[in-house]
């Protein structure tokens, strides 16, 4: 028979199990300073915004974008959209389930994959950008360093994305799987994200030397170097939110297993 105490007991063991987890539901209460979080999210919103706008300015300062009229015009779209789909979108996906952490899970997965959708398509528009104007102005392909890097990272952040997509997405992978294979999907996320930053810092670098009086402080040139900068800060503040602990997603109250009530 139940009695007053037993049931008192067990309302006690659910409000506990309930306010223990709703504490992890964002990122502030973890030990560092809920405004120390914020503050590197909205800067690495505002910095990458900044490189969008550094990088468009850039282009113009060379002639602008076309892509039929004009072959050495078509080139300028590489960088804007490399820049924008395999650093910025990219770099958006790192943060999302930190940033969106009130929300389910599931909602969370699909913006994530969205993202990098996003980052996939922007980036094969950029390939061939480059590749249609190295055809047309009749230069070599896939000799220089950039090239090789910027190639492997691209392919690899394919081969990532749809195996993450397997492996994430589809319901008959068994959890413990996916607790396996997410350290890995961690790491090399975070590892093709800093190799893109090193890629498009390799691409501002070269097209800067090919440039006549770099040496001499053009603008082009100061341009291309506050980009390059800019993409640094925004590389740290990203993998800086992605890698610290105290930032991680918590389950939220509804996404844990039922307790059981003795």
């Amino acid at each position: 028979m139940t009695t007053n105490s037993d049931e008192k007991r067990r309302s006690d063991e659910v409000q506990r199990s309930f306010s223990g987890s709703t504490k992890f539901t964002t990122p502030a209460t973890r030990g560092i300073p809920h405004l120390c979080f914020w503050i590197a999210v909205i800067l690495s919103q505002v910095v990458g915004l900044v490189c969008i706008g550094l990088v468009v300015r850039w282009c113009q300062m060379f002639g602008g974008f076309a892509w039929d009229s004009d072959a050495n015009k078509q080139f300028y779209y590489h960088p804007l959209l490399m820049i924008l789909g395999l650093v910025f979108f990219y770099g958006d996906a790192m943060i999302v389930y930190r940033v969106l952490s009130f929300l389910p899970k599931f909602i969370l997965k699909i913006i994530h994959g969205c993202l990098h959708l996003a980052a996939i398509v922007s980036s094969s528009v950029a390939l061939v950008a480059v590749l249609e104007n190295h055809r047309r102005t009749k230069k070599a392909d896939f000799y220089s360093l950039h090239s090789w890097i910027g190639i492997t990272t691209f392919a690899f952040f394919c081969l990532q994305y749809l195996g993450s997509f397997i492996t994430f997405m589809l319901p008959w992978m068994p959890t413990v799987w996916r607790a396996r294979i997410m350290p890995f999907h961690t790491f090399f996320g975070v590892g093709l994200f800093i190799m893109a930053v090193a890629t498009a810092e390799m691409g501002i670098t070269e097209k800067l030397v090919w440039t006549d009086n770099y040496s001499s402080g053009i603008p082009e040139g100061q341009m291309g170097n506050s980009l390059g900068l800019c993409l640094v800060v925004f590389a740290f503040l990203i993998v800086f939110i992605t890698t610290h602990s105290a930032y991680k997603r918590q389950p939220l109250p509804e996404e844990l297993p039922p307790q059981p009530l003795n």
